[in-house]
């Protein structure tokens, strides 16, 4: 950094630099465009900081006697060091070519590649052409196009085309089939990337109409998505409001002028991959170039047209400096003047804007991260979490922090202080005390009786039963078998037992380990199956869910007879204790153990709680719902689960583990009842959780 200037002499201007008007600030004093043309930078100066420029000598005595002589400004020595200061902080200067290279060294070494990853992994440009000259010989074929006439026969051309496709809604709606074929993908990629292109040659030609120069075209990629881009930033010394909102919207506006005629001439074609085509730049491309575009949260079109329909170059930057004031005014009661004299109804604008922008951004780029997450490989998504918590909310709040310490002095004790301390102490208290004592849990209210049913179609080995017979749970009543189902499972273990050995010689056979990420897949789907095959043979053996009596037993069943699937076997009724049977997420098994005691809510609110007991705790996670698919979200219930194609079975998303819990208060129901289970359990705080979720997420990712 440069040193302070001195009272005595000012730092000598660069001579490239270049001062244009501007349009009126809204109070109505003149502005002025400063353009740095090496670096193709554009400041905007008040009218004071213009008349500096205009009058800078080495004195400052003598610039500052010049402008109260020549204008009615009355400028003092601290506005001119401040803007001295800026003049340096943004290299409008002159320097000594020692200290230049000194700067240049630091700067270069100060940009590392984690650094430069860091702050460029959601935005980085790469310049392909500098179109200028192009564009200037070209401009004069082009100017036809960019008339008010040709505007209004476009709009023409336009409601004709729709009325006309009125009249063949259908084939209108439905004309989409024919890209949906390789060559139809092929052209239709190309169409819409020509379609950018022009978009892009809009903003171009349009800025060299009205006097700007086109320095760079490229790509632009956000967050490793390819976007073309013009920069078109010389259009900041162009005066008029209208024309440089005129160069941000040209781009819509040509991709609006190629929808209409692509409307119209989809009436005359034949049905084909043309007509697809066509219809595909009448409607889809232009309304999602529409929807991307006009938003002002990002820096696309919309964001520079309502910068110009503003009049406030720089709009990101400046409405986050108002929102930081107007956040510090909120929480301390600071005094302090807005960073920019607005009317009252700007200001809201601007801090809207301000606001929405942040939740807009911080949400998007979330939610990239979570797509890159699920879509990519999950190292890549965490990574990408981790920098933008760190970007987006980590470092501006550590700023923010800073400039509270410095300003200090500021802090007295007032209304918002008082607000802020008791708000701050209230969310601390919620996210690190654990008032969380207990443990949610949903689960079942187990019948008095349950009634035994044929799981699928299968023929009777052993019957191990009698009528009356006391079993205990777990105990085997019934064998059956699958002819069907064993070879089922014999077929895809052979299967299983080849694809090993396949991928086992792959590494002797240089032409096959080019299919070795075929087979892989092929393996993992056929032991998917089997896995799924001999969980449907072990409900083959059906067991004692509950320890009780066994009635109602289908009679005169012999050795190998064939039973249904749904054919009722026998009736359990329970004699013990009142049984319920609830489904602990993983996350807080940690926090119950044997012996806790708890309440079941039945979803009757007619039934009064029910206090119980942890009794047993499962070693392992459940597969499947089966016991219980009544507590899926497919039925109604509370476990986020997903029916198995295969099996018609309720299988839930996250990691569950079975809990029983007894009751000696009263008889079992006649009917099982739904609910949940709210068992006493150690305390947890908010951070707590969150954390262990996080670390959870990681060594889980990791190990895959």
């Amino acid at each position: 950094m440069m040193p302070q200037p001195s009272l005595q002499t000012l730092p000598v201007l660069r001579q490239e630099l270049r001062l244009h008007p501007a349009p009126a600030a809204s109070n109505g004093s003149p502005q002025w465009t400063l353009e740095d043309p090496i670096r193709n930078q554009f400041f905007q100066l008040g009218w004071l900081e213009a008349e500096m420029i205009a009058h800078w000598v080495e004195s400052p005595t003598a610039l500052l006697d010049k402008i109260r002589a020549g204008t009615t400004l009355k400028p003092n020595s601290e506005q001119l060091a401040q803007f001295v200061r800026f003049l340096q902080m943004n290299q409008l200067v002159q320097a000594p070519a020692e200290q230049i290279h000194k700067q240049y060294q630091q700067s270069k070494q100060a940009v590392t590649w984690y650094r430069w990853l860091f702050q460029r992994h959601l935005s980085f440009r790469i310049p392909l052409c500098r179109p200028d000259r192009w564009l200037t010989s070209s401009l004069a074929f082009v100017l036809p196009f960019m008339t008010r006439t040709f505007m209004a026969i476009s709009c023409l051309a336009g409601g004709l085309g729709l009325w006309l496709a009125s009249h063949q809604w259908q084939q209108f709606t439905n004309g989409f089939s024919y890209l949906f074929s390789t060559s139809g993908i092929v052209i239709s990629v190309m169409t819409v990337v020509c379609v950018k292109v022009l978009h892009e040659l809009g903003h171009a030609f349009c800025c060299k109409k009205y006097g700007g120069r086109v320095a760079t075209m490229g790509i632009n990629f956000i967050v490793c998505w390819p976007v073309l881009y013009t920069d078109v930033t010389t259009a900041w010394r162009i005066p008029h409001k209208k024309q440089r909102i005129l160069i941000s919207s040209a781009g819509l506006i040509t991709e609006a002028i190629i929808a209409a005629w692509a409307l119209l001439l989809w009436n005359f074609c034949s049905p084909g991959l043309a007509q697809s085509v066509l219809l595909t730049l009448a409607t889809t491309s232009f309304l999602l170039s529409l929807s991307v575009n006009l938003s002002p949260l990002m820096r696309f079109d919309g964001y520079f047209i309502f910068s110009d329909w503003l009049d406030m170059p720089n709009l990101q930057q400046r409405a986050n400096k108002i929102a930081q004031w107007k956040i510090r005014q909120w929480l301390w009661g600071w005094q302090d003047n807005s960073p920019e004299p607005l009317s009252a109804k700007r200001q809201k604008i601007v801090l809207c804007y301000a606001f929405a922008m942040w939740i807009y951004r911080i949400t998007m780029y979330f939610g990239i991260a979570l797509a890159v997450y699920h879509l990519a490989f999950k190292a890549l998504g965490i990574l990408l979490f981790i920098i933008d918590i760190a970007l987006f909310l980590l470092l501006p709040c550590y700023r923010e922090i800073q400039i509270w310490v410095k300003n200090k002095s500021k802090m007295k004790l007032n209304i918002q202080t008082k607000l802020t301390l008791c708000f701050t102490g209230l969310l601390l208290a919620m996210l690190l005390i654990p008032w969380q004592q207990t443990v949610k849990a949903p689960a079942v209210w187990l019948a008095k009786q349950q009634t035994l049913f044929v799981a699928r179609n299968a023929q009777l080995l052993n019957q191990r039963v009698q009528e009356g017979q006391r079993v205990n749970k777990g105990e085997i009543l019934f064998e059956l078998s699958s002819p069907e189902l064993d070879q089922t499972i014999e077929q895809l273990t052979y299967r299983k037992q080849s694809l090993i050995k396949q991928i086992r010689s792959y590494p002797f056979d240089t032409k096959a380990s080019s299919e070795l990420g075929i087979v892989r897949d092929e393996l993992h789907a056929v032991s998917q199956q089997l896995d799924q095959q001999v969980l449907l043979k072990q409900q083959l053996t059906v067991r004692a869910p509950l320890s009780g009596k066994l009635v109602d037993i289908t009679p005169h069943l012999a050795t190998n007879d064939w039973l249904m699937t749904g054919q009722p076997l026998a009736t359990l009724i329970s004699t013990g204790h009142s049984r319920v049977e609830a489904y602990i997420d993983e996350q807080q098994l940690a926090r119950v153990k044997l012996g806790s005691k708890g309440k079941f809510i039945a979803e009757n609110l007619n039934q009064a709680p029910l206090s119980v007991e942890l009794n047993t705790l499962a070693q392992g996670r459940i597969a499947d719902l089966q016991a219980h698919p009544e507590l899926s979200s497919p039925y109604q219930g509370s476990i986020a689960a997903t029916i198995n194609r295969q099996t018609q079975v309720p299988e839930p998303k996250q990691a569950l583990y079975l809990a029983t819990l007894e009751s000696a208060q009263q008889q079992a129901p006649q009917f099982q009842m739904r609910g949940q289970v709210i068992i006493d359990g150690d305390g947890e705080s908010v951070i707590a959780r969150v954390w262990q979720a996080l670390v959870k997420v990681v060594i889980r990712e990791s190990v895959m």
